[in-house]
């Protein structure tokens, strides 16, 4: 899967598109395939350090996507 991550903080240069590995869903927990994903104001924010969120961490927190399969125990 491709994503934004950001590994320190910094202006936009910090932003980089990679590829990362697809996640598997654990007990009681969903796998959204997510089309479209949109960096936001909340993200450049989180980029400069001024909240708890500390790199490395997926940037883009507003997304589309569907619900293409579950973990065995998640409630459908």
């Amino acid at each position: 899967m491709e994503a934004v991550i950001v590994t320190q903080f910094g202006g936009p240069q910090v932003f980089t598109a990679s590829e990362q590995p697809r996640p598997t869903p654990g007990p009681n927990q969903v796998l959204v395939d997510v089309s479209v994903a949109g960096i936001n104001y909340m993200d450049v924010y989180q980029r400069t350090g001024a909240t708890l969120v500390r790199p490395p961490y997926v940037a883009g927190v507003d997304g589309v996507g569907s619900w293409p399969r579950s973990a065995p125990t998640s409630p459908t």
